[in-house]
């Protein structure tokens, strides 16, 4: 029973005080973990230009597509992220150069900004040798049964190799916007059962439509051209 002194001061037994603490502790982390694990990100991702080929003359970058949630099952296969995972990137090009010609490959995060897939081994300093290695070691563990001609294993036009350790050779954005357990199943679901076949055209269907066409699975009609801006195409430029 509670009592009260003679200014009027309450008093709780120790027990119950304890037992009341712990119940709301209870509470308040079941509210936390509950709103972690309930939403995750999708990410529009803009990389700088690399200053070669039509890049050159247009200054025009490159768009990819980041998950939280959604991780590689393989590089053309999607899954939920296990515990631990840090997420992953999905990306399109004119020629990924392998055996078959795949729309898009999705890597783990640090895979495409480091080149490795622990964040924590990192290298200390980037330059082409390095990313060329990382890009041979990337090919013979995780891409052996998509890159094994000899045009993917040995050519510099190849453009999976600009999927590991990105971060060495462009300026980097990302700009998020929460999303539902749900609509990363739906995504997964959806891309799954797609056919993965390129069909890349740098006017209709670029990187940018393709990154497009993600945010639409989540937020219908969210993302459209600039008519206007940018006489009808999907806009992938960013300042260098």
């Amino acid at each position: 029973m509670n009592r009260r002194g003679a200014n009027g001061t309450r008093f709780v037994p120790k027990g119950l005080g304890c037992l009341a603490a712990r119940f709301w502790g209870l509470v308040l982390l079941f509210i936390v973990l509950s709103c972690t694990s309930a939403y995750g990100d999708v990410g529009v991702v803009l990389n700088g230009s690399l200053v070669s080929g039509v890049e050159w003359v247009t200054g025009s970058g490159h768009t990819a597509v980041y998950f939280s949630r959604i991780c590689a099952e393989s590089p053309v296969k999607l899954r939920l992220c296990h515990p631990g995972e840090e997420g992953s990137i999905m990306s399109n090009y004119i020629n990924l150069g392998e055996a078959q010609r795949y729309e898009w490959n999705i890597v783990p995060l640090s895979v495409y900004v480091y080149g490795v897939e622990d964040p924590r081994s990192r290298p200390m300093f980037g330059s082409p040798k390095v990313k060329a290695l990382l890009e041979e070691r990337y090919r013979d563990r995780d891409l052996s049964d998509y890159c094994f001609r000899q045009n993917c294993r040995q050519s510099d036009k190849a453009e999976w190799r600009d999927m590991v350790a990105a971060g060495m050779q462009r300026s980097m954005y990302i700009f998020m916007v929460r999303t539902t357990r749900q609509q990363d199943l739906d995504l997964i679901a959806k891309f799954n059962a797609l056919p993965n076949q390129n069909h890349f055209n740098g006017m209709t269907r670029s990187c940018a439509d393709f990154v497009k066409g993600v945010v639409d699975t989540y937020f219908p009609h969210a993302a459209h051209r600039d008519v206007i801006n940018d006489f009808g195409m999907t806009s992938r430029s960013i300042p260098n």
